[in-house]
């Protein structure tokens, strides 16, 4: 595994770190130092930070429910200051990246139209991390609640399907393009890349009531290999995604450069086959 994938993989203190975020304030300030842009290193075998080339190790917390077992769109609304506590806490701790995960269902009201208040709530987040001083690892496409998926998604063909994601990707993306706060859009988590003629997209069984795998086609139509099938979508994502990832324009040892944003896969080689880190 290379150094560079390895920097993705964060202490996730999902249980006794979640007991102790519900539990423990944190009573001392941490300093905030003005967020820099994160992009992989000149010979990408790690990361760096913009403008020092400081090396960067990504450290934090999977911020995906809370101690109820509630997502972060059932409660970011009415209970903001929790969130804000949150954030503060995880700092305290020495996180440095936070992981969100964004459900399809809260940022899609139909297959064409996305949501406008939770992209604004989604903006808010950004510039809370940002205040904060953490970075996020922005994660979508999430159906982790099963009852949650809307009935006119779960029906879509596969290709449909592809095209509300790809529509999910462009407007975050326009949220978020512009901070220095994005460590980077990790594009699904744990995606399956197999097919199954049944046409059911979450497979497996639940944990703890969620559904964090999901399948990227119920038929593989003749592709060669898992990777393969994988590879398709996630190009299919980037093309979607390229365009609002790269108008950042900025000044870096005296030259005008175009910033560009480091796009992730949360996968298993068992699922999906080995899918390369991009940086677009």
């Amino acid at each position: 595994m290379s150094s560079i994938v390895r920097s993705l993989i964060y202490c996730l203190l999902a249980g006794a770190g979640a007991a102790l975020l519900g539990s423990l304030k944190a009573s001392v300030p941490v300093p905030v130092r003005d967020l820099a842009w994160i992009r992989p290193s000149d010979d990408k075998r790690h990361f760096v930070r913009d403008g020092t080339n400081d090396r960067f190790v990504a450290w934090g917390f999977n911020y995906d429910r809370d101690d109820a077992g509630r997502l972060l769109e059932d409660y970011w609304a009415n209970e903001w200051d929790t969130v804000a506590e949150d954030f503060r806490e995880m700092k305290a701790f020495g996180a440095n990246v936070v992981r969100v995960h964004l459900q399809l269902a809260r940022f899609m009201k139909s297959s064409e139209q996305a949501d406008e208040k939770n992209l604004t709530r989604l903006s808010k987040l950004v510039r809370l991390a940002d205040q904060t001083g953490l970075y996020l690892d922005v994660t979508g496409l999430g159906c982790y609640r099963k009852e949650d998926v809307p009935a006119w998604y779960d029906s879509l063909e596969e290709s449909a399907r592809w095209d509300v994601q790809a529509r999910f990707w462009r407007a975050i993306v326009a949220v978020c393009k512009d901070s220095p706060t994005i460590f980077c859009y990790d594009l699904m988590n744990e995606p399956v890349a197999s097919g199954d003629r049944k046409g059911d997209w979450l497979p497996g069984q639940p944990l703890d009531g969620k559904y964090y795998v999901q399948r990227l086609t119920t038929d593989m139509h003749g592709q060669p290999t898992r990777r393969f099938a994988s590879q398709v979508w996630a190009i299919t994502m980037l093309e979607s995604m390229g365009n609002g990832c790269r108008p950042r324009a900025s000044t870096s040892r005296g030259r005008n450069t175009t910033r560009r944003s480091i796009i992730a896969i949360t996968t298993s080689p068992r699922w999906c086959g080995r899918v390369p880190i991009a940086w677009v």
